[in-house]
């Protein structure tokens, strides 16, 4: 999917996006994250950085506290 693909499927979104960076800092870099994922001529060890960086935002496990001994510590690693 090319970027004028998307933005002809999603018409509202550039709208969505401008409206919205201010209040959310990071949301240009996550589009663009995003875009880079999902583009073909991306290399694969950066489309593995950001697999890895998503996955660790989204992982469930980082909700453990760190107060707690030595579980709260693993998910830092």
């Amino acid at each position: 999917m090319t970027t004028a693909s998307f933005f002809n499927d999603f018409p509202d979104f550039g709208d969505f996006i401008r409206r919205n960076s201010n209040r959310f800092p990071l949301i240009i870099e996550v589009v663009a994250a995003g875009f880079a994922f999902a583009d073909p001529a991306t290399p694969a060890w950066a489309k593995a950085i950001i697999g890895a960086a998503i996955a660790y935002v989204l992982c469930p496990l980082d909700a453990i506290p760190d107060w707690i001994p030595v579980a709260g510590w693993t998910d830092d690693i």
